[in-house]
């Protein structure tokens, strides 16, 4: 009855959300899920082979012809659990911010506003090079294509760990349903950083439209993370049970992002048949420092600011409290009070997949 309840909420928030008055060209909202079954985790599994066509806007009602598979979990050799929801948007997000940027950047405009999910508003301030205005059209017109796929790579990015920090501090897209359990699941931030390769790929790509284009990148990017089956992904799953997840809550959070040395390491379960061999590959995070070959660090301020009630504990954080954030500057003092709630709640090992030997031989003793 539980479960029947819940896709009723489910299926009547995602009508919602495809019939409401969005604003025109957002991204839809999708609804992630937790890599586990149990209530409130609104699990489902995904099959990388049935994965069906991408939509960036949403379908018709009724529309015989709509077949993407928009949420579910995944397992991948390298990357660990992945969230189809979370790829997708993360994906639709970069094409809605270089939408933007672009023609802000051509029409040498100093700043740009775009409102985006979770209350948040992005802020950038572009500062432009003292060449800009003696460069051929040609040349000019390559740093402002490599310079939108860039920033709206990295503010897609940004964001999505914003939505993870919000959550924690029980900001809520729907009353109904409770969301702090999923903030920091550690599929989370990896499927941040799938979503957003898959969106540079796809904008990239002058074969294909824009939905075309995510469908063929997101296909071959879980072919190189080395996806498993449906059925191995429960396996998966399973095989964590009592140490990351256990009754349907999460007992493990996944709280890197990169922010201190350009990269994140994914969570990959051990003890299973397809196991990868060896420790996981880090995967950089979106960065303006390395853009064709140039460092455009210097080039683009990126914040954020929200107008959700709930940001009041992460304002006052700072002293005095913050008005706009910075992920450089203001996200790893956030994270540090994140990581204290969350092992006052679930013990010291809460960030961590696995004890070291060391550990585990001194746990025994």
């Amino acid at each position: 009855m539980i479960s029947i309840v819940l896709r009723v909420v489910l299926l009547a928030a995602l009508l919602g959300t495809a019939l409401g008055c969005a604003a025109p060209d957002r991204p839809r909202h999708r609804f992630g899920c937790l890599p586990f079954p149990g209530l409130f985790t609104l699990f489902e599994l995904a099959d990388a082979d049935d994965l069906g066509e991408h939509r960036y806007n949403p379908p018709p009602p009724l529309d015989p012809d709509y077949n993407e598979q928009s949420r579910g979990i995944l397992y991948t050799r390298q990357a660990g659990f992945l969230d189809v929801a979370h790829i997708r948007f993360t994906a639709d997000t970069v094409r809605y911010l270089a939408r933007e940027i672009e023609p802000a950047l051509r029409n040498g405009q100093a700043s740009l506003a775009i409102e985006s999910a979770d209350a948040t508003t992005l802020h950038l301030d572009f500062r432009y090079p003292p060449e800009w205005d003696t460069m051929r059209p040609d040349e000019r017109d390559t740093w402002i294509s490599d310079l939108t796929l860039a920033v709206a790579a990295k503010a897609a990015y940004d964001l999505g760990n914003w939505h993870e920090i919000v959550t924690w501090f029980n900001y809520r897209e729907f009353l109904i349903i409770p969301e702090k359990p999923s903030a920091f699941s550690y599929e989370d931030v990896v499927s941040h950083i799938v979503g957003v390769e898959v969106a540079v790929r796809a904008l990239r790509d002058t074969r294909r439209d824009y939905d075309a284009a995510v469908t063929a990148a997101l296909a071959q990017r879980l072919r190189e993370l080395e996806v498993v089956t449906a059925d191995q992904t429960m396996e998966a799953i399973y095989a964590v049970v009592d140490n990351w997840w256990a009754w349907g809550q999460p007992r493990k959070r996944h709280l890197d992002l990169g922010l201190d040395d350009g990269a994140v390491t994914p969570w990959l379960v051990r003890g299973v048949p397809f196991a990868k061999a060896g420790p996981p590959e880090p995967m950089p995070i979106p960065s303006l420092s390395d853009v064709a070959g140039r460092d455009m660090t210097g080039l683009v301020e990126v914040t954020l600011t929200t107008d959700a009630f709930t940001s009041l504990p992460i304002k006052r954080l700072f002293n005095p409290p913050a008005k706009t954030f910075r992920a450089e500057e203001h996200f790893p003092t956030i994270l540090a009070a994140v990581l204290d709630q969350m092992v006052n709640r679930y013990g010291p090992q809460v960030n961590k997949p696995y004890l070291s030997e060391h550990s585990a031989r001194a746990s025994l003793h």
